[in-house]
Protein backbone atom coordinates (compact mmCIF):
# COMPACT_ATOMS: atom_id res chain seq x y z
CA UNK A 1 0.00 0.00 0.00
CA UNK A 2 1.33 3.91 -0.81
CA UNK A 3 -0.19 6.44 1.80
CA UNK A 4 -0.61 9.15 -1.08
CA UNK A 5 -0.34 11.82 1.61
CA UNK A 6 2.78 11.12 2.33
CA UNK A 7 6.15 9.91 0.85
CA UNK A 8 5.75 6.43 2.16
CA UNK A 9 4.94 2.96 0.03
CA UNK A 10 3.72 1.24 3.38
CA UNK A 11 5.00 -2.47 3.50
CA UNK A 12 2.07 -4.63 4.75
CA UNK A 13 3.95 -7.70 5.50
CA UNK A 14 5.27 -8.54 8.53
CA UNK A 15 8.68 -7.70 7.37
CA UNK A 16 7.63 -3.81 7.60
CA UNK A 17 10.29 -2.26 5.20
CA UNK A 18 8.60 0.28 4.35
CA UNK A 19 10.18 2.55 1.32
CA UNK A 20 10.15 5.89 0.68
CA UNK A 21 9.69 7.48 -2.60
CA UNK A 22 11.95 9.53 -4.05
CA UNK A 23 12.89 11.54 -7.57
CA UNK A 24 17.07 11.18 -8.45
CA UNK A 25 18.80 11.67 -4.70
CA UNK A 26 16.63 13.36 -2.99
CA UNK A 27 13.12 12.16 -0.67
CA UNK A 28 10.59 13.47 -2.80
CA UNK A 29 8.66 16.89 -2.03
CA UNK A 30 7.03 19.06 -4.69
CA UNK A 31 7.09 18.32 -8.40
CA UNK A 32 8.43 15.79 -10.52
CA UNK A 33 7.85 12.62 -7.50
CA UNK A 34 6.12 9.39 -8.47
CA UNK A 35 2.66 9.68 -8.66
CA UNK A 36 -0.27 7.65 -7.42
CA UNK A 37 -2.41 6.01 -9.92
CA UNK A 38 -5.35 4.28 -9.82
CA UNK A 39 -7.59 2.20 -12.20
CA UNK A 40 -7.56 0.55 -15.51
CA UNK A 41 -3.54 1.95 -15.50
CA UNK A 42 -3.01 -0.68 -12.50
CA UNK A 43 -2.68 -4.03 -12.02
CA UNK A 44 -4.68 -4.38 -9.22
CA UNK A 45 -6.48 -1.36 -7.73
CA UNK A 46 -3.65 0.98 -7.39
CA UNK A 47 0.39 1.45 -8.32
CA UNK A 48 2.74 3.78 -8.28
CA UNK A 49 4.23 5.15 -11.62
CA UNK A 50 7.72 5.67 -12.11
CA UNK A 51 8.59 8.24 -14.75
CA UNK A 52 11.55 6.22 -15.96
CA UNK A 53 14.52 8.39 -15.33
CA UNK A 54 15.31 9.03 -11.77
CA UNK A 55 11.89 7.75 -9.73
CA UNK A 56 12.67 5.03 -7.48
CA UNK A 57 11.28 3.66 -3.94
CA UNK A 58 14.38 3.04 -1.06
CA UNK A 59 13.41 0.69 1.27
CA UNK A 60 15.86 -0.72 4.27
CA UNK A 61 18.79 -3.33 3.69
CA UNK A 62 16.55 -6.71 2.76
CA UNK A 63 19.46 -8.97 2.17
CA UNK A 64 22.75 -9.96 1.46
CA UNK A 65 22.47 -11.94 -1.67
CA UNK A 66 25.43 -13.42 -1.40
CA UNK A 67 25.27 -15.37 1.95
CA UNK A 68 21.26 -15.95 1.43
CA UNK A 69 20.92 -20.04 1.39
CA UNK A 70 18.08 -19.34 -0.66
CA UNK A 71 15.60 -16.74 -1.79
CA UNK A 72 12.97 -15.11 -3.91
CA UNK A 73 11.82 -11.81 -5.28
CA UNK A 74 9.27 -10.64 -7.34
CA UNK A 75 7.48 -8.26 -8.92
CA UNK A 76 4.80 -6.48 -11.53
CA UNK A 77 6.20 -4.37 -13.80
CA UNK A 78 4.44 -2.37 -16.76
CA UNK A 79 7.43 -0.83 -19.24
CA UNK A 80 5.88 2.33 -21.63
CA UNK A 81 9.46 2.81 -23.80
CA UNK A 82 11.73 0.69 -25.46
CA UNK A 83 14.89 2.47 -25.14
CA UNK A 84 17.11 1.98 -22.83
CA UNK A 85 17.99 0.04 -19.35
CA UNK A 86 15.81 0.09 -17.08
CA UNK A 87 16.68 -1.34 -13.28
CA UNK A 88 12.96 -3.14 -12.13
CA UNK A 89 14.91 -4.43 -8.80
CA UNK A 90 18.28 -2.78 -7.48
CA UNK A 91 19.77 -2.97 -4.18
CA UNK A 92 22.60 -0.75 -3.46
CA UNK A 93 25.75 -0.75 -1.21
CA UNK A 94 28.21 -3.12 -0.71
CA UNK A 95 26.15 -6.21 -1.65
CA UNK A 96 24.52 -4.01 -4.05
CA UNK A 97 23.52 -5.32 -7.49
CA UNK A 98 20.41 -4.88 -10.35
CA UNK A 99 18.16 -7.70 -8.91
CA UNK A 100 16.03 -7.49 -12.31
CA UNK A 101 16.59 -5.04 -15.25
CA UNK A 102 14.97 -4.47 -19.21
CA UNK A 103 17.43 -4.28 -22.07
CA UNK A 104 16.26 -1.99 -24.42
CA UNK A 105 18.40 -3.39 -26.96
CA UNK A 106 16.95 -6.59 -26.70
CA UNK A 107 13.97 -5.96 -25.09
CA UNK A 108 14.18 -8.70 -22.47
CA UNK A 109 14.33 -9.16 -18.70
CA UNK A 110 17.57 -9.48 -17.58
CA UNK A 111 19.73 -10.49 -14.33
CA UNK A 112 22.82 -9.04 -13.03
CA UNK A 113 22.88 -10.47 -9.56
CA UNK A 114 26.10 -12.83 -10.52
CA UNK A 115 29.19 -13.34 -11.29
CA UNK A 116 28.34 -13.54 -15.16
CA UNK A 117 27.15 -11.61 -18.20
CA UNK A 118 23.81 -10.07 -18.16
CA UNK A 119 23.24 -12.20 -20.85
CA UNK A 120 21.17 -14.24 -18.25
CA UNK A 121 18.09 -13.13 -19.94
CA UNK A 122 14.52 -14.04 -20.57
CA UNK A 123 14.15 -16.57 -23.75
CA UNK A 124 10.83 -13.77 -24.52
CA UNK A 125 11.12 -10.10 -26.02
CA UNK A 126 8.56 -8.46 -23.48
CA UNK A 127 5.44 -6.30 -24.33
CA UNK A 128 5.35 -3.01 -23.77
CA UNK A 129 2.44 -1.29 -22.25
CA UNK A 130 1.50 -4.70 -20.74
CA UNK A 131 1.89 -5.67 -17.15
CA UNK A 132 4.40 -8.30 -16.56
CA UNK A 133 5.28 -10.75 -13.94
CA UNK A 134 8.71 -11.10 -13.23
CA UNK A 135 10.70 -13.43 -10.24
CA UNK A 136 13.82 -14.73 -9.83
CA UNK A 137 14.31 -17.89 -7.26
CA UNK A 138 17.73 -19.02 -6.18
CA UNK A 139 18.31 -22.20 -4.25
CA UNK A 140 21.84 -23.01 -3.15
CA UNK A 141 20.82 -26.35 -1.64
CA UNK A 142 20.27 -27.04 -5.50
CA UNK A 143 22.56 -24.77 -6.96
CA UNK A 144 19.97 -23.54 -9.33
CA UNK A 145 19.12 -20.29 -10.20
CA UNK A 146 15.59 -19.54 -11.78
CA UNK A 147 14.34 -16.93 -13.72
CA UNK A 148 10.71 -16.50 -14.49
CA UNK A 149 8.39 -14.29 -16.38
CA UNK A 150 4.41 -14.37 -16.43
CA UNK A 151 4.52 -17.25 -14.17
CA UNK A 152 6.82 -19.13 -17.15
CA UNK A 153 10.23 -20.44 -16.59
CA UNK A 154 12.42 -18.81 -18.94
CA UNK A 155 16.30 -19.69 -17.26
CA UNK A 156 17.11 -22.74 -15.15
CA UNK A 157 20.72 -22.10 -14.15
CA UNK A 158 23.45 -23.89 -12.51
CA UNK A 159 26.44 -22.06 -13.54
CA UNK A 160 24.87 -18.92 -11.64
CA UNK A 161 25.22 -19.80 -8.27
CA UNK A 162 28.57 -17.56 -7.19
CA UNK A 163 26.79 -14.48 -6.44
CA UNK A 164 29.06 -11.50 -6.93
CA UNK A 165 29.29 -8.15 -4.47
CA UNK A 166 29.29 -5.17 -5.38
Amino acid sequence: TIDIATTTAADSSSLMKNGTLHNSSTECVGGGCPTWVQGSECRAGSCISLDGSNDYIDTTFILNPAIEKGFSAEIWVKLVEAEDYYAILQQKGVTGRTWLFYNGDNGKICSDLFLATYLNCSNKIISLNQWTHIAVVVNRDTGITKLYVQGQLEKADTSLTQIATG
